[in-house]
């Protein structure tokens, strides 16, 4: 017992300053985390000519958003108008496409989109009509066209409908959607102080637990507008999941939003 080791006894006072030291670091350390997973988000206005300038001049903007390690999406909007198109890369240098890429006409609705896989073209390719209705489709993989179709010369037959199937909807249907929206929507500032209006569609994946996924803007508005849209589908409830052959599925579904 004599050769053991003795420990000092540690000052209750200085433990208590201790501790609080600690508490301090340890908060100061989890803020500097949060901050540093927090999503980049950048803004560019420039004016008809694609040149940098005050935003009193302004024609076109840019929102460039860090989705993730690997992927940069850059928006191009008219300044106080509808979206141009959408590019994905893989790092802020927007040197090599990656993801996401979307098209769209003079009116805001989408044109065409496809997937960039480490500079290549990777999967389908669609084109769209007016409605937004699929008009052409060209697949790919790693940059080379394996497959096309178009819907003007496709002759075959669809497949049989089943008599039970269900599309996914929000909870309580229409008048439940409406609820969320009055309880949850905001008109956001930057619309309302240029008197912008106008309807959303936005198409998403409802999965089978009801949970809504990739939620896209195929009919644009304005940014804040787009942007809001966004938000609403990706904090909204579970919905009631699409069914079909007897089980739930994963399905698309495009919801409008007015402001």
């Amino acid at each position: 017992m004599d050769d053991a080791v003795k420990y000092p006894v540690l000052n209750k006072n200085i433990f208590i300053k201790f501790i609080s030291v600690l508490t301090c670091c340890l908060a100061t350390l989890l803020c500097i985390a949060q901050k540093k997973n927090k999503p980049v988000e950048k803004f560019y206005v420039f004016d008809k000519n694609w040149k940098g300038c005050a935003q009193d001049t302004a024609t076109y903007m840019l929102y460039v958003q860090q989705i993730n390690d690997t992927a940069w999406q850059y928006n191009y909007y008219n300044y106080l108008g509808p979206l141009l198109y959408i590019e994905t890369y893989k790092s802020e240098d927007s040197e090599i496409p990656h993801g996401y890429f979307a098209y769209f006409n003079q009116k805001g609705t989408l044109d065409s989109t496809g997937i960039y896989l480490n500079g290549f073209k990777n999967g389908d390719w669609i084109f769209y009509d007016d409605s937004i209705s699929l008009k052409k489709r060209f697949s790919y993989q790693n940059g080379k066209m394996i497959n096309t179709w178009d819907k003007s010369k496709d002759s075959s037959q669809k497949l049989p409908a089943d008599p039970n199937e269900r599309e996914a909807q929000f909870k309580n249907g229409s008048s439940g959607w409406k609820k969320y929206l009055e309880n949850n929507a905001n008109y956001p500032p930057r619309a309302q102080n240029n008197n912008i209006h106008g309807k959303v569609l936005v198409r998403f994946i409802v999965n089978k637990e009801g949970k809504v996924e990739l939620p896209q803007i195929i009919k644009s508005v304005e940014f804040s507008i787009d942007k809001e849209s966004i938000r609403i589908l990706q904090e909204s409830p579970l919905w009631k999941p699409g069914f079909q052959f007897g089980k739930n599925v994963n399905s698309y579904h495009v919801q409008p939003i007015s402001f």
